[in-house]
Order: structure tokens, then sequence, then C-alpha cells
């Protein structure tokens, strides 16, 4: 049986490994060993975006709040 897709695999938590600026929110910085969101950019050595707990947050509740729309869209036309 074929294994289910991940659509979320480009993302990660994990502590930044020095300080650094949220990509977000220019304002608002992610000292050494406070964790990140971190995002892998598509495409070969295209490196990763960081965000600050705070942001990072913010977007995946956007995210989540996506998910579930698309979800129920595809919920009512199985079950019609």
């Amino acid at each position: 049986m074929a294994s289910t897709r991940r659509v979320l695999g480009n993302l990660s938590v994990k502590p930044a490994g020095r300080s650094a600026g949220c990509k977000h929110n220019k304002k608002h910085r992610v000292a050494k060993g406070e964790y990140r969101l971190l995002i892998k950019n598509p495409g070969p050595a295209s490196g990763e975006v960081g965000y600050c707990a705070q942001c990072g947050l913010k977007i995946l509740e956007a995210a989540h709040a996506d998910v579930q729309k698309l979800t129920e869209e595809l919920a009512e036309s199985v079950s019609k």
C-alpha cells in the first residue's frame, strides 16, 4: 500500500544556532537557542527562512485554517 503524501515536509521547528532576525517582522529577534519555525524553500540550494515563535504561530494558524477549509470542501464532495 502506498504511503500518504506529506505536504508539510518543508516545515520544521528547531532552535536557532545563533541570534537571527525574523523574516516576517524585522523588529523581532530570535536569540541563540530559542525555537523558531523554519520553512525550507523549494529547489536545490535554496536555503530556508526562519520566523520567530510569535510570527511562526500566526503562520501555522493561518495554514491550519486553510487546511480545515480544504478538508471540509473535500469531505462535502465525497458525501454527495
